[in-house]
């Protein structure tokens, strides 16, 4: 019997039901979290960019990065949003990435309902994946740019398996605007549309293409109306490959960069990724025994676009691996597998339960053995906010005023390595290099006349008289050193670091 024909609709109602389940579910528990958690200074990146955006200055221009640009231009919409409505930029913007974690589970559960044909186990598979906390934070904490990279992930995989040919390709290519990674979906759905069956190949390559082509037509259009084409393909492309640094000293670097943050980082829950990654390779491996030749999966399984995709994120965390959100990517394979693992339980529980029906514990065992795990699931969740929740911003901001309180609000501020700053403050920097780091250093010393040291010559023109300092690093960063401690004093004011010009 295959996988996928083991379940039937729980209720007819549950189409609806279900789904407005989770994302109730979802929004409960991630609600928890709040909007007051710490700004960090990825958010603040793209918050800062956002905030520009809804004043006319594209990204790459307002600040120098080398991301794609669908992240803030979503949080632009937020930040115009809130000044349209009177609301504080942050917050909407908070809010609008909280609706898109919340969407995205959603997205989850139709994701596994349509790869096993259980609205069951798609339900399980959902459950699994809003127990990822360190995704709830960021969807309600950002606004980090991975959270609407899942979304659009799911939806270009679940699109894909029903091949729905268009939309499958015009998420895929949302999500390879959200992280040049994910470049895999919108190449992966062109492939499969290209070995469908002949008679409707050319149809399918086409709609395809059109899915993939619009979202790039729209964001290309949008920076070349504004002039800033080059600078697009600059940050998101060219430096990439020229410039970045990422000061690895070990080729195995990102490999246990990965075991390190998915064994401490995500805490409990190493054992559910692990089994749910597991699980994938044994369900990949079955899959492949089912039919007669790959091809034939790869016309007829739903499960094509994860197989063929599950491989791409794991090669790219061996060559490249930062962080907790690099590890985003991976959640809706991991939801998937280890979803499955519990409902294999159940139903090995089921069948061992329901041969003894002489008394009516037995025959209600499965039913009381599922709310258990459905309450145990919510329970877990409850505990990981409890143990993961924080209000840092509060204090964040309490240091933010004490610094305009102190200096006032003309001062001449300058950002290196604290967009927090920019984004608590309302100010505009000097120079689109809010934070140094990755090889942008390297990046002035090219494009600034007469190099990295041409460019302080240009900040001490500038005469900035507070200077926000972070995490900066790079060859000519001794050069920037020893510049800013010829000319400022160190202070600490609540969380932020920040240089003081000295008195004449």
């Amino acid at each position: 019997m295959k996988m996928r024909d083991r379940h039937q609709a729980v209720l007819p109602w549950g189409k609806i039901a279900l789904p407005v389940l989770v994302f109730i579910l979802t929004a409960f528990i991630y609600g928890q979290f709040g909007f007051q958690g710490k700004l960090y200074r990825d958010d603040a990146n793209l918050l800062y960019s956002s905030q520009r955006m809804a004043e006319g200055v594209p990204p790459y221009i307002s600040i120098f990065n080398h991301t794609v640009p669908l992240p803030p231009l979503l949080g632009g919409l937020g930040v115009a949003i809130s000044k349209k409505m009177g609301w504080n930029d942050l917050y909407t913007v908070r809010f609008l990435f909280f609706m898109i974690g919340c969407l995205t589970a959603v997205s989850v559960y139709f994701l596994g309902s349509a790869f096993w044909g259980s609205q069951w186990i798609g339900f399980m598979v959902a459950l699994v994946f809003i127990q990822f906390f360190p995704f709830a934070k960021s969807a309600i904490s950002g606004p980090q740019k991975k959270v609407p990279m899942v979304l659009f992930e799911v939806l270009a995989l679940l699109l894909t398996s029903k091949k729905r040919w268009f939309w499958a390709g015009l998420c895929g290519s949302l999500a390879f605007l959200t992280w040049q990674a994910m470049g895999i979906f919108p190449i992966v759905t062109l492939f499969l549309a290209a070995i469908s069956p002949e008679k409707d190949r050319l149809q399918n390559i086409l709609r395809t293409t059109v899915g993939i082509v619009l979202p790039l037509i729209f964001v290309i259009s949008y920076f070349y109306f504004y002039g800033a084409f080059w600078q697009l393909l600059d940050g998101a492309i060219l430096f990439n490959i020229r410039h970045i640094d990422r000061r690895t000293t070990s080729l195995f670097y990102p490999f246990f960069r990965l075991i390190y943050v998915v064994g401490f980082r995500y805490d409990a829950l190493l054992l559910p990724i692990l089994i749910g990654l597991i699980m994938m390779v044994y369900i990949s491996l079955r899959k492949i025994s089912q039919y007669s030749s790959f091809k034939a999966l790869l016309n007829r399984d739903p499960f094509a676009p994860l197989l063929i995709t599950f491989p791409a994120p794991l090669l790219w965390s061996l060559i490249d691996f930062q962080g907790i959100p690099d590890f985003f990517v991976f959640l809706p394979y991991v939801s998937i597998g280890f979803g499955y693992f519990i409902d294999v339980i159940f139903q090995q529980m089921k069948e061992l339960l329901l041969k003894n029906r002489s008394h009516p514990f037995y025959q209600r065992a499965p039913q009381f053995f599922l709310i258990g795990l459905v309450a145990a699931l919510i329970a877990f969740a409850e505990v990981n906010v409890f143990l993961h929740k924080d209000s840092e911003l509060g204090n964040q901001k309490k240091g933010a005023i004490e610094i305009e309180h102190r200096f006032g609000r003309e001062v001449r501020f300058l950002s290196i390595g604290t967009p927090e700053l920019l984004v608590l403050l309302h100010r505009e920097n000097p120079n689109p290099y809010v934070f140094i780091i990755s090889g942008i250093d390297r990046y002035i010393h090219e494009k600034s006349n007469n190099g990295f040291e041409g460019w302080l010559k240009e900040l001490e023109a500038f005469r900035p008289e507070v200077i926000g300092f972070g995490e900066t690093h790079g060859r000519h960063t001794p050069k920037l050193m020893d510049w800013m401690n010829s000319n400022y004093h160190p202070e600490q004011i609540g969380p932020w670091h920040i240089y003081v010009r000295n008195p004449k």
